[in-house]
Order: C-alpha cells, then sequence, then structure tokens
C-alpha cells in the first residue's frame, strides 16, 4: 500500500516529490545518527526510488519531444532570486489567516500585508493549534534525547524544512548553485502543517492518558479543537454552499455551450475552433475578467472538437498565431477558414 501510494504520489507535482526526498534523506540521517544501524539508509533509499523512479519515467515524452524540437526558453524560465520572492516566512505561518474571524486578528495580519515578498506565502497559515504544535516540535529540537521517539523524529524533519524553504535558506543556495526552476519553497508548508499537528496531537494525547481523561472528555476535547480550527481558520468571507452552487451553475452553463457548438459542427469532418482572445501557454496571465488557463473549459467538455489553446509560447503554433493576429480581423477569418478552422468561440 505504501509503495503505491508514492508511486501515485510521484505523478503529480514535481514540487512535492522534491521536498519529500529531502525530508526522507533528514529522517534516514538522523535515523542512523540516533540508531547507528544503515538499513534505515537503505529504507530511505527505497522510498526515495519508488517516489522518483516513476517521475523520472512521466518526464521521458517530455525529453524526448525536447531532444527533437530543441529546447524552449520562452516556458518556465525561473530567475534565482525567484527563490526569495516565493520563498517561506515562519511569520506567515505563525500570524492569523487574511480576514480572520476576530477583529484584532485580522488587523494583526492587515498590517503584515505591507511587509515585503506577500505573495502564495500568505497561505501558509497553520492556525491556533498548529502553531501550538509548531511550538512543541520547535522546543523539542533542543533536546538531546536518547529515546528516538516520533517527538524528535517530527522535530527534525520540521526543522529541516524551515532551513530549506524560509526566504535566505538553502533554498536560495540550491538556486544559485543546482537550479532556479524550483522556486515555490513556501509550498513546504504543508509538510510542516502535517508535522506540527501531528506533533499537537501526540502531545495532548500524552496529557489526556496522564490524567486519564473519561472517553466522554476526551470527545468533548477533540469536538471543542475541532470548532477552533473551524473558527480560526475559515474566514467569514467564505460560503463554501455559495462557491459549490457558483462552481455548479458555471460547469452546467459551459457544458450546454460545449454540446451546442458540437451540433453546430456535428457534419463537419473535422472540428477545429479557434479562441479568442487569444491567450498564450502556459502562464499567460489574465486577460480582464477571462481567468487564467480558462479556455481549457473547451477541454474539458468536448472530446470531439480541436481549440486553438495550448498553442506553447516559443513554438511553431503559438508564432503561427502570433503572425494572424497582427492582420486585419477579416483576413484572420479568412486565413483561418482556409487553414481548417470552422468555428470561432469568444
Amino acid at each position: 500500500t505504501i509503495i503505491a501510494i508514492l508511486i501515485i504520489f510521484s505523478l503529480w507535482n514535481f514540487y512535492y516529490t522534491f521536498y519529500f526526498v529531502i525530508l526522507a534523506f533528514a529522517a534516514a540521517i538522523s535515523a542512523v545518527a540516533y540508531r547507528r544501524t544503515r538499513y534505515h539508509l537503505y529504507s530511505a533509499l527505497l522510498m526515495i526510488f519508488f517516489v522518483t523512479a516513476p517521475f523520472i519515467i512521466n518526464l521521458v515524452p517530455y525529453k524526448l519531444y525536447q531532444v527533437e524540437h530543441g529546447k524552449n526558453p520562452h516556458v518556465a524560465q525561473r530567475q534565482i532570486r525567484e527563490a526569495e520572492i516565493y520563498g517561506l516566512k515562519i511569520a506567515q505561518m505563525l500570524l492569523p489567516i487574511d480576514g480572520h474571524r476576530n477583529a484584532y486578528c485580522a488587523k494583526v495580519k492587515y498590517y503584515y500585508s505591507a511587509a515585503p515578498l506577500i505573495n502564495e506565502n500568505g497561505s501558509a497559515t497553520l492556525g491556533l493549534v498548529g502553531t501550538i504544535g509548531f511550538v512543541i516540535l520547535s522546543i523539542y529540537i533542543l533536546f538531546n534525547e536518547r529515546v528516538f521517539s516520533t517527538l524528535k523524529k517530527l522535530s527534525i524533519m520540521s526543522y529541516t524544512a524551515l532551513v530549506v524553504g524560509t526566504i535566505g535558506g538553502y533554498s536560495s543556495l540550491f538556486a544559485l548553485l543546482v537550479t532556479p526552476q524550483i522556486r515555490g519553497y513556501n509550498r513546504i508548508s504543508i509538510y510542516i502543517a502535517a508535522m506540527v499537528l501531528i506533533a499537537f496531537g501526540i502531545a495532548l494525547t500524552k496529557l489526556m492518558r496522564y490524567y486519564n481523561f473519561k472517553k466522554i472528555t476526551t470527545f468533548v476535547i477533540a469536538f471543542t479543537i475541532l470548532l477552533i480550527g473551524i473558527y480560526d481558520q475559515v474566514p467569514p468571507h467564505i460560503s463554501y454552499s455559495k462557491a459549490i452552487e457558483v462552481y455548479k451553475n458555471k460547469l452546467i452553463t459551459d457544458q450546454a455551450f460545449i454540446k451546442e457548438i458540437e451540433k453546430a459542427l456535428a457534419s463537419e469532418k473535422t472540428k477545429r475552433v479557434f479562441q479568442y482572445p487569444h491567450m498564450v501557454a502556459p502562464e499567460g496571465g489574465a486577460i480582464k475578467h477571462m481567468g487564467e488557463y480558462e479556455p481549457v473549459t473547451g477541454y474539458l467538455n468536448s472530446d470531439q472538437i480541436r481549440w486553438s489553446y495550448g498553442a506553447v509560447k516559443g513554438r511553431q503554433s503559438d508564432a503561427w498565431i502570433s503572425k494572424l493576429l497582427k492582420r486585419p480581423f477579416e483576413e484572420q477569418v479568412s486565413i483561418l477558414r482556409s487553414s481548417g478552422f470552422n468555428g470561432i468561440y469568444i
């Protein structure tokens, strides 16, 4: 089961595979140091293999295409400084969420938002419960225990995640000396969040066992912590029921619209639709009220039609579209028709 989870996990996002490898090495080195046996290192290397091997295999088609067509200098070219810009900020993890229900907490976070390098790292908030767990692990790292306890392991790995991900940490050196392609180091916070919550749970369990709490008391405490977490981590402006309704209506509308296009092109042998306004891919940015990647709606709702969106910038298809858009609109339509397009999607 663990092997299957690792393989599936590795096929998703290379950021978290990269972070997993770092933490696995940290766990292995600390285990070898504490227990004086090399078998823990072998176990870690085996886990790393099951995470990295499928990821590398998944990259083969991309690399083969790159060998045939050359490297694309226009896509995902990261700068060294971006490791700093999108790095982890400890303050962001410990401060309240944006728009907190408590007026004082919301005010504190609002004032901090004027600090430099505020971006997606603002979503790395651990919350009150997570912050308590963070403090527990921060203190625990100072203890030189003979027993390699779970809390000690968690403290070592959370410290590793901190020194790697934080702004000016090892992440900056990695970007400078190895590659800047990894830039969103604030995203390692999800590992830290998991570890600090586990630490809080272990500490609370030990406390309840020490005082021999009854089951009903344990249930009340757990339920109270849940309510505190919801109050602390869910801002009042978020309404999940409204959000679900909005996305549900959008999905239904999109599906109906694309089905109408399919009906209109039913008699066409080849169904090709050009999408206006042209949005470059990837990372084209929003165009007024059209969100980034929104043209992918066509692909999500039809397996019959070929759409113009997705022409990768820096490649031949994107160059063809760029030249097309420089011509008068009437001429564009004429060229699209002669090139096999039989529809325009606005």
